[in-house]
C-alpha cells in the first residue's frame, strides 16, 4: 500500500504536505499513514480517491494490497 500511494501522489506532482492539506490532516499524520505506521480513516480514503482522481475500486485495491 505505502509504495502505491506514494507513487500515485508523486505522479500527480503532490507533496505530502499538499496532499495532507487537501484531505484535511496534518503533514506528520499523513506521512505516518503513507508509511503504513497508522491507518487512514474511511473519510480520509474517500478524500484521497477524490483528490487523486481514482475510482472507488482503484483506491480499495491500494489499501487491500
Amino acid at each position: 500500500m505505502k509504495n502505491d500511494l506514494r507513487e500515485l501522489r508523486l505522479r500527480r506532482g503532490l507533496s505530502q504536505s499538499a496532499l495532507a492539506q487537501m484531505i484535511g490532516i496534518c503533514e506528520v499524520s499523513y506521512a505516518r499513514k503513507e508509511r503504513g505506521q497508522r491507518e487512514f480513516s474511511a473519510s480520509e480514503i474517500a478524500k484521497l480517491a477524490q483528490v487523486l482522481k481514482l475510482k472507488p475500486t482503484a483506491i480499495v485495491k491500494i489499501f487491500l494490497t
